[in-house]
């Protein structure tokens, strides 16, 4: 069973080109059961690299960016964010909802 992330009062700053993001979250899971509250602090996520922490939290601040939205953002170009995207997605911490007109759900829960 898989737990995703529907984010909401979420707070973020970008200072010298980092992204802060604290989130809370409400965890639902498969089925549509929703959990409890808790703190996501995705730099604590010990797997990803630096750069793929922040394209999770822009994700984070606004599940619906696009590629080129992210790549403007990080100043870097958007084949490089896909390759993020793809790491993301093929470890299971994101997952594409709709295609291109969709949304990204987010899953923390790795266990």
């Amino acid at each position: 069973m898989h737990t995703f992330l529907i984010i909401s009062n979420i707070g973020g700053i970008v200072i010298n080109g980092t992204i802060h993001l604290t989130a809370k979250e409400t965890t639902v899971e498969e089925g549509g059961q929703i959990g409890g509250q808790k703190v996501a602090v995705i730099d604590d996520i010990k797997e990803l690299t630096h750069r793929q922490k922040e394209v999770l939290k822009l994700i984070a601040l606004d599940n619906r960016i696009s590629r080129s939205g992210i790549a403007e953002v990080l100043h870097i170009n958007e084949s490089a964010i896909q390759k993020h995207l793809n790491n993301l997605k093929d470890t299971g911490f994101i997952e594409r909802v709709g295609g291109t007109r969709g949304y990204w759900k987010i899953n923390l829960d790795k266990n």
